[in-house]
């Protein structure tokens, strides 16, 4: 069975849909908040993902670091890109390269963070 996930805002809707022209299960933020979900916490977001059995997707290097927003990932997995400054095309390639290995880990209980490099995904919170 296909791995589900969810979209934070911030990869929008042409990454989302690049995905799923590639076979990703993806659902967008915006299809669960209104206004794509400007006025909704990130750990209100990564609730929702998470409760519903969804890994996570960001840019935001910052979820790692803030407290509020990790204690909300009570399991499951989320995968952030190193770099938030690529093209739509660079992200789509980047998570593609490492499909198999961020599929692989979605099956993982957590709570863990990994981070999405162009050719490799490592684990980075909680550290080993």
């Amino acid at each position: 069975m296909r791995p589900e996930f969810f979209l934070d805002r911030s990869l929008g809707k042409l990454v989302a849909q690049h995905l799923r022209d590639r076979g990703w299960i993806i659902h967008r933020i915006a299809d669960h908040y209104a206004d794509d979900a400007q006025d909704i916490p990130d750990e209100d977001w990564i609730e929702e993902g998470i409760s519903r059995g969804w890994s996570l997707l960001t840019k935001d290097r910052r979820i790692r670091y803030r407290e509020w927003e990790r204690s909300a990932l009570t399991h499951g997995v989320m995968f952030r890109l190193s770099n938030g400054n690529l093209s739509i095309t660079q992200m789509v390639r980047w998570l593609e390269n490492s499909r198999t290995r961020i599929w692989d880990v979605t099956s993982h209980a957590g709570p863990e963070i990994w981070v999405v490099y162009e050719n490799e995904v490592i684990k980075r919170w909680p550290t080993d």
